[in-house]
């Protein structure tokens, strides 16, 4: 299974190169299918990478490592990857405005961008303690993702001027939210998958497309060698991060975590180790895909599927609604194991199209994930081109809860739901102040300063 492994990871990246090349097409994008498959990539590719690497030495953590659960996960993987390219062609292709879109008034300039940047920091920052009221509580967490949008946008133009300083200062900006994170909740994937999401649309904007492919290979390495220097200090980190420790001590704590961060060695074994238990969904798929094949369990028939249609019902008007967010019960059910309780344990995109109808509904779930993420996506940029901003924030957050590789359906559909609802409140209320103030300067061939 070795070669079956080594074979589907090129596809695997293969998908990635088609994504990318579609997304620098003719119609311009925001990167978020990009994004999309860099993350799906990530929770794959780099497990199923020390599979190959160490010629099945590891072959699963969890599951004893009694089975080529890894080779299967990642094939079933490439077969997602490879379909999702097609999904994204056609939702690029209707979703494009029509010939002849006049543009509106609403200009995109620096009180926008000030909008989308103060207004998200401040529901992520300011408002957060109010994420556990149903309903409001996914409100505010999908809203406020906005301030990406500010960071994406005028990240590029700075680096279009070649303004450094402004290049500096926007990477400052995108990196206070992954390191509040971190300093306060003791976790690196959250906050990264913020930054995979600007850092996508820089590359969707790059003029050389091979370029942009060795932009993230590097990324690839750089990403993989933080990882697994947090990884080896994460159980000392987080003792400090989730006790009353101060601000000074939780600092000290991430720089002692850091501080002995060394290159990924893809021949050091913790290194792979690392990999093997963290980045590797593919032992939860092939396991599953095991366990149905031999009767143990059967597939889901749709049970999924319907419980993600229930989450469009808001929990405030549906108090006892029987779906929640998150997905242990489930992957305990299909894969057999005991989880620890104190890790999150996603399901997963792969998994949870696979276990309702097998291969049909893997390569469905797909199609039409990769549809409605390029259709949301396009029509974002193009209505920000045209000049309409406050519109394009109705597509581009309902994309962004989209882009949850390792997430269930509930949580996609859920988000999706919740981000269209703020997507609405933030259109309104700059609708209203845009008029009390004067627009700002337009700069630049997407309209921003």
């Amino acid at each position: 299974m070795i070669t079956e492994a080594w074979a589907a990871i090129f596809v695997c990246i293969a998908a990635l190169a088609a994504t990318l090349f579609l997304a620098r097409r003719g119609g311009g994008s925001l990167g978020m299918p990009v994004a999309y498959m860099i993350g799906l990539l990530l929770i794959h590719v780099p497990g199923a990478f020390a599979f190959v690497i160490s010629k099945g030495a590891y072959s699963g953590s969890l599951s004893g490592g009694g089975g080529d659960y890894v080779a299967e996960g990642i094939i079933l993987t490439a077969a997602g990857c490879a379909i999702f390219p097609v999904g994204v062609w056609l939702g690029r292709r209707f979703a494009k405005l029509p010939r002849g879109f006049t543009a509106g008034a609403d200009l995109v300039g620096r009180n926008f961008l000030r909008f989308c940047l103060i207004g998200g920091w401040l529901l992520a920052f300011g408002l957060g303690f109010l994420e556990r009221v149903p309903s409001v509580g996914a409100t505010i967490a999908y809203g406020s993702s906005i301030w990406m949008l500010s960071v994406m946008l005028a990240l590029d133009d700075a680096l279009a001027e070649r303004n450094f300083r402004r290049v500096l200062l926007q990477m400052i900006i995108l990196m206070v939210y992954p390191v509040e994170v971190l300093l306060f909740g003791g976790f690196l994937s959250y906050g990264s998958a913020a930054v995979i999401l600007v850092l996508s649309f820089i590359l969707v904007r790059m003029r050389s497309f091979w370029r942009a492919m060795i932009v993230i290979a590097a990324l690839f390495y750089v990403g993989t060698s933080i990882f697994v220097g947090y990884y080896g200090a994460r159980d000392d980190l987080r003792s400090v991060i989730w006790s009353n420790a101060g601000s000074q001590e939780r600092v000290a704590a991430v720089q002692s975590a850091f501080a002995k961060l060394r290159p990924f060695d893809p021949h050091d074994p913790q290194h792979l180790r690392a990999l093997d238990e963290r980045l590797n969904q593919n032992e939860f798929v092939g396991l599953a895909a095991a366990r149905i094949r031999t009767g143990e369990v059967n597939f889901l028939h749709g049970r999924s599927i319907s419980e993600g249609l229930m989450a469009l019902v808001p929990r405030a008007v549906w108090p006892s609604k029987p779906v929640f967010g998150g997905s242990p019960k489930v992957v305990s059910e299909m894969t057999g194991l005991k989880l620890n309780e104190n890790t999150s344990f996603g399901v997963g995109n792969v998994m949870e199209f696979y276990i309702n109808f097998g291969t049909p509904s893997l390569l469905a779930g797909f199609l039409l994930l990769g549809a409605v993420i390029g259709g949301l996506d396009i029509r974002a940029y193009q209505l920000i081109r045209a000049g309409r901003p406050a519109d394009a924030i109705l597509f581009f957050l309902p994309c962004v809860a989209l882009i949850q590789p390792n997430g269930s359906i509930v949580e996609l559909v859920g988000g999706a739901a919740a981000a269209v609802v703020a997507g609405l409140a933030w259109r309104a209320l700059w609708g209203h102040l845009s008029k009390a103030r004067p627009q700002a300067e337009v700069v630049g061939d997407l309209r921003v300063p």
